[in-house]
């Protein structure tokens, strides 16, 4: 608007010396219109016009009215007044040749071009353009002109009207200049453009993005050392470099092979608030990987190849190819992998393809070898690698972890050449062996069969056959672990193994001449150097020979293992003195029950032996003596499964020694407590003796109401209908099984069996996948099915999460155990349940009983839940040391848990490359077990976004939903690759 004062101010001039002249000028008239030129200046518009209003009314100049209709107009456009634009263009066509009319067309496209209405602005400026502008105002509405069809991308009318107003002294120089400048870069003029931009670089508000565009426009005509004289004068004046500057002086230097400055400039560049384009991470990441900034480069050839185009597939390669040279191909993996997937570059694909074979075959991902190989076979069947990677998979599949991937592999040719049938025996033998380690004794034995579909090797035939007779030993089919056994050739050493374990199986199918036969050609077998073994089957053998009734032979044998120190010498000593029981030595007998009593106070035969003390008693006639002895059990274990047969022996010996007042007391006890039991029946009936013999029984007839009410069918009625209710859990058929047996403890809630019917119902509920129910029937059972039923419950418990549940019921198999196996069972439990309910004391004592007991069997778990139970008390160091120790002791899923558990601890710490480490060692040492395999690389997915990997991350994500036959897995690693 200063133009539009400066014309005022010459109008005032002009007219003050129009009224010098006039000597008759009103000076009324003269007053007002100063007045209102005054205000006006003042930029007292709404004064100003309503002081040149009254002048056109009352004033007698008719020029000073003109001049007046004038200013009411501009007013109007200084108050913004609805009507300012029509009083302009109204007074303009009342007066089209006053002076005034130019400046108004001036003056109203300047103030559109104020507001920025430069559609309206172009209207009134373009009536005010000249040829050749000279004036100020001829200078300004050509720039203003010029920059209102600029802005309307009217370029073909912008462009003349720039260049002429870009050259001269006025202060549009600079403007038009840049304007000018962007319109010939536009069209490609870049000679023009520089020299527009030049000039316009003397306005300092111009100069910062003047000398961000020169660079790219010398970049562009390939003036790269231009570019470089630019950096030059930069650096020497200490100035800040514009990006751009940085970024072209980047590109060029790595154009030319000079990797240091390209770094230098293009990592300047990185580091300013500019987006990057993925392009520039690659050649910066190049630039570091030329000058060996291994770390770096890997930092930017990850950003760049987080995409899914040809740039992406370099960038992947080149990330591989260091990280090969970093000693790192466990990532290395994950980069080749997107390179192959790829297909932009073909030759690139088939290295990616290549790299990922053989970085898996150094690192012995065996199963990813066999995978990669067949990817390369099927994309590249004449790639000038196709016999060296078929080579690898040949080693691959012999070595192969995941043996269930490599059978269905192999099961799916046909014609299998003897190298494959060798192969197959071998994958088929190794994933049985694990399955058994693991307790899936079920596809243990399927594995182990297929393993002798192809018999090339005899020897792990004869091992299979002992493997499989183990499987089926543990699931008490001792029909067909008899079977297997017996297929085990002498000339093998497992045959030594296979003689013990058929000596067992016989021994528990009640074959005890057979039994006898086979552990005596166990302890005689040359070479058998393992003592625990031959220690325990000596003392089975001792047990064949007094079963058997050759009690001399017995007793020797049971004083060999005396005299050896064979475990459980209480027990010994024990059958010891049944076999001289047995042989007539009831002195000899007397005196070894007495020893044990003497020696071993807290034996757990200790029921027996009171027991066998009272019987001895009782049938060398020295009653008094017996029943003394049947009260000590009566008063020691007052809640033993035998209980009410002891009563009713004790009331025998009672009713025998003349007693009957005691004998009553304790039949009666046996009808009151026990009136299902097979004591219920022999105390009935000697209670209708005694009374028959003269002594009167009190409440006799309500005594024999209450064994009637308990047993309301004969025996052998009874076990008729549960034979038929059992039918069903005999046949396998157990959902069956669970509505019969319901059926028969309704009808018969308190037979004498009771307790069998409760223990099927649980295996029945068990075995329908049903565990809930399957413990309620499991925690009812009494009597001698009572130790397997609370082991069952226990463990069930413990599947279900019931940690607490599960607490108390181990603890009760451990106080009942009557062996060390069932001892080790319980212990086991109480390790795994009190980990469940936080209680890391308890979780290491069990666990160190477990070690040094030597509990073989569990030794594994019982180093993996030591380590478990330090890291969930944030102890990193100690569980780290503990966990790597289970790695190291365990090949099995103790091990692979506790490698993943090293990574995880890793994490939690932000160690992320100890954590990669470790995540990737649960491939490569543990493949078999791909639920941790899996899991460690969705958290391996985790470090590398923290680390600001995402493209690793996604490669990572990508590898698992490729590979992943889990589900659930897979879900949570596509709905996490969405996130990234």
């Amino acid at each position: 608007m200063k133009q539009i004062f400066s014309l005022l101010l010459v109008l005032l001039f002009a007219q003050a010396n129009l009224v010098a002249q006039n000597t008759f000028l009103d000076t009324k008239d003269l007053g007002i219109y100063r007045d209102a030129l005054e205000l006006f200046d003042k930029k007292k518009y709404g004064a100003a016009q309503r002081k040149f209003n009254e002048y056109k009314v009352e004033g007698d100049s008719e020029d000073k009215r003109v001049y007046s209709q004038y200013y009411v107009a501009v007013c109007a456009l200084f108050l913004k007044q609805a009507s300012a634009e029509k009083m302009i263009s109204s007074f303009i066509t009342e007066h089209p040749v006053h002076p005034a009319s130019n400046s108004a067309y001036f003056d109203l496209g300047n103030y559109y071009f104020e507001q920025q209405n430069f559609k309206k602005a172009t209207k009134y400026l373009q009536k005010n353009v000249v040829p050749t502008p000279i004036t100020g105002r001829d200078i300004e509405a050509t720039y203003k002109l010029g920059y209102s069809y600029y802005f309307q991308k009217n370029y073909a009318k912008a462009k003349p009207l720039f260049n002429k107003v870009k050259t001269g002294l006025h202060k549009y120089v600079s403007l038009a200049s840049y304007y000018s400048g962007q319109l010939a870069y536009k069209d490609g003029n870049m000679e023009t453009a520089v020299t527009d931009f030049q000039r316009a670089a003397s306005d300092p508000q111009f100069r910062d993005e003047v000398d961000g565009i020169l660079p790219v426009i010398f970049y562009r005509q390939q003036k790269y050392d231009v570019v470089k004289g630019m950096v030059l004068d930069y650096e020497s004046t200490g100035r800040k470099m514009n990006p751009n500057l940085s970024l072209l002086a980047g590109e060029i230097y790595f154009r030319e092979n000079d990797f240091v400055k390209a770094e230098k400039y293009l990592s300047e560049y990185v580091k300013s608030d500019q987006e990057v384009d993925r392009g520039v991470h690659y050649r910066l990441g190049m630039s570091d990987l030329r000058i060996n900034e291994r770390a770096d480069a890997i930092k930017y050839l990850s950003k760049a190849a987080d995409g899914e185009d040809e740039l992406a597939q370099m960038a992947a390669y080149h990330m591989g190819i260091t990280y090969l040279s970093l000693k790192k191909p466990e990532l290395a993996d994950i980069a080749f992998n997107k390179v192959r997937n790829l297909t932009f570059d073909k030759e690139l694909q088939e290295m990616g393809a290549y790299y990922y074979t053989k970085v898996n075959y150094d690192a012995e991902n065996f199963s990813e070898v066999e995978e990669g190989n067949t990817f390369y076979q099927e994309q590249f069947p004449s790639g000038k690698y196709a016999e060296e990677l078929s080579g690898y998979a040949g080693v691959a599949l012999f070595n192969l972890g995941n043996y269930e991937q490599a059978l269905q592999k192999l099961d799916k040719k046909e014609n299998k050449s003897t190298k494959e049938q060798q192969v197959y025996q071998q994958i088929a033998y190794n994933k049985g062996a694990l399955d058994f380690n693991d307790g899936n004794f079920r596809t243990a034995v399927d594995n182990l069969k297929k393993s002798q579909r192809y018999p090339i090797s005899d020897s792990l035939k004869n091992k299979a056959n002992y493997w499989i007779a183990e499987a089926y030993a543990i699931g008490n089919k001792y029909t067909e672990a008899s079977a297997y056994y017996k297929q085990v050739e002498s000339k093998y050493d497992i045959y030594t193994a296979a003689l013990y374990g058929l000596g067992y199986v016989q021994y528990n199918q009640k074959k005890y001449a057979d039994a006898l036969s086979s552990f005596k050609s166990y302890i005689e077998r040359p070479g058998n150097n393992d003592r625990a073994k031959k220690m325990d089957a000596l003392v089975r053998l001792a047990d064949c020979y007094y079963v058997t009734k050759n009690y001399d032979q017995a007793i020797n044998v049971y004083n060999g293992a005396i005299r050896a120190n064979a475990e459980d010498l209480d027990y010994v000593y024990y059958q010891k003195a049944l076999a001289e029981l047995g042989s007539g030595q009831l002195n000899a007998a007397n005196q070894t029950l007495d020893f044990i009593l003497l020696q071993f106070p807290a034996s757990k035969h200790l029921d027996r032996v009171y027991f066998e003390k009272a019987e001895l008693n009782y049938e060398a006639g020295r009653r008094d003596e017996a029943t003394k002895w049947y009260g000590k059990f009566i008063e020691q274990f007052p809640r033993h499964a035998q209980i009410a047969d002891v009563y009713a022996k004790r009331g025998l010996a009672y009713n025998l020694d003349g007693n009957s007042p005691l004998a009553v007391r304790d039949y009666k006890f046996v009808i009151d407590n026990y009136p299902t039991s097979s004591g219920a029946e022999s105390a009935i009936r000697s209670l209708q003796e005694i009374n028959n013999n003269g002594y009167r029984v009190a409440s006799l007839a309500e005594y024999r109401r209450k064994f009637s009410i308990a047993n309301p069918q004969s025996s052998v009625g009874l076990e008729t209908e549960f034979g038929a209710a059992s039918k069903a859990f005999n046949d396998g058929d157990y959902e069956l099984a669970t509505h019969t047996l319901l059926e028969f403890l309704r009808k018969y809630p308190s037979s004498q069996l009771t307790d069998d019917a409760n223990y099927k119902l649980g295996q029945s509920y068990q075995y329908s996948d049903n565990p809930k129910q399957a413990v309620v029937y499991y925690k009812k059972v009494e009597g001698t099915s009572k130790l397997r039923a609370t082991k069952s419950a226990a463990d069930l418990e413990l599947g279900l999460g019931l940690y607490s549940d599960a607490v108390t019921d181990y603890l009760v198999l451990k106080r009942i155990a009557p062996s060390k196996a069932y001892e080790s069972f319980a212990i086991l439990g109480l390790m795994q349940s009190y980990f469940g309910i936080d209680d890391y004391e308890a979780v290491n004592i069990y666990a160190s009983q477990i070690i040094n007991e030597n509990m073989t069997r569990y030794k594994n778990q019982a180093y993996l839940y030591k380590g478990k139970a330090l890291l969930a008390q944030k102890r990193y160091t100690d569980a780290v040391s503990q966990l790597n120790y289970t790695t190291q002791v365990s090949t099995g899923k103790e091990g692979a848990e506790a490698q993943y558990l090293i990574g995880k601890a890793y994490r939690e710490q932000k160690s992320y490359d100890l954590s990669n480490q470790a995540f990737i060692g649960v491939q490569k040492k543990f493949e078999n077990y791909p639920e941790w395999v899996y899991n460690a690389y969705l958290l391996l997915a985790e470090n590398f976004v923290d680390l600001g990997n995402i493209s690793q991350a996604k490669g990572t994500l990508e590898s698992i939903i490729e590979k992943a036959k889990d589900t659930a897995v897979v879900t949570k690693a596509k709905i996490r690759l969405e996130e990234l």
